[in-house]
């Protein structure tokens, strides 16, 4: 049976969206890439030109055939786009996962690499510029989710929370698994470490140095909470029931490229499988944020005392 065609979005929607696809085409498509390009950074560039294009397809299909676009998303998600809400919430949704994998992960990791194999270092960690980012990326990261899953699955208030795992019930013992965690993870680590630097020199992680030089051991709290509470929110809470738990492992390792370090990397990636390995096991969220945070705050803090 053909789909019902939609009564929506309406035309003002569909003019914003189209509007939006002609301005992320622009800035991020063509003139972001043509400036990394013009600078030597080609495969970067051609990331960048690649990550956009389906956030330009989603705007644009949103814009000219909804009824296509519908019947994409309607295989995978339980979006209406003729419900202004759930529109919404999908465009929010697909620009955070485009500033997520597209551009800090795949086209900003890749500048990284280029940069480092070029023999250049990146622009220094200032605290300012430090706080302002994780600010946003807590928006962007936690934001979306809850606006989607509120409008698309019609929850809310502690049922929405809890949809993203963060409840009130069971937060002491999840917690209590997430610390057992980080302890074991640091302690196999350090002693990985030792092993390794008798047989290869195992490279420093630069970025994670100059952050903790950048801030202070309040700060150092700040940093490793804001960090902690946003990612699991988006990686565990939301990604990780949607694209499963090597998925968001994926994802995760991905958004890391910018350490410039394949060590770092695969610890990156085993760290995503533990948490979420504890998550799947709980169903609870406080797991995985007390794990990052402590593994964060004590890298921090040790990265500072060297």
């Amino acid at each position: 049976m053909a789909a019902e065609p939609l009564h929506g979005p309406s035309p003002g929607a569909r003019a914003l969206a189209g509007a939006g696809a002609i301005v992320v085409a622009g800035l991020f498509g063509v003139n972001f890439p043509a400036n990394l390009w013009s600078q030597g950074y080609r495969l970067s560039a051609t990331a960048a030109v690649v990550t956009t294009t389906p956030l330009v397809v989603f705007l644009a299909l949103l814009a000219l055939n909804p009824d296509g676009l519908q019947r994409l998303v309607a295989k995978r998600t339980s979006l209406r786009l003729d419900r202004p809400s759930h529109v919404g919430a999908a465009v929010m949704l697909a620009a955070t996962l485009y500033f997520v994998i597209g551009y800090a992960a795949i086209t900003l990791g890749l500048f990284a690499l280029e940069q480092a194999a070029d023999g250049g270092d990146g622009p220094a960690i200032t605290a300012a510029a430090l706080y302002a980012n994780l600010a946003v990326n807590a928006v962007i990261l936690v934001v979306p989710p809850l606006v989607y899953v509120r409008a698309v699955h019609d929850r809310h208030g502690a049922a929405l929370l809890a949809a993203l795992g963060l409840r009130a019930e069971g937060a002491w013992r999840a917690s209590g698994i997430g610390l057992l965690l980080a302890v074991g993870f640091l302690v196999v680590l350090s002693l990985a470490g030792l092993v390794l630097t008798y047989f290869v020199e195992v490279p420093e992680n630069s970025q994670a140095l100059e952050i903790a030089r950048a801030v202070t051991p309040l700060g150092a709290v700040v940093v490793a909470l804001l960090s902690s509470v946003s990612e699991e929110v988006f990686f565990r809470g939301f990604l990780q029931p949607r694209i499963g738990l090597w998925g968001q492992a994926a994802v995760f390792a991905l958004a890391h490229l910018s350490y410039v370090n394949v060590l770092e990397i695969v610890v990156t990636f085993a760290l995503a499988v533990a948490f979420g390995l504890v998550y799947r096991r709980s169903q609870h969220l406080a797991g995985p944020i007390v794990a990052h945070f402590t593994f964060n705050l004590v890298n921090l803090l040790g990265a500072a005392a060297l």
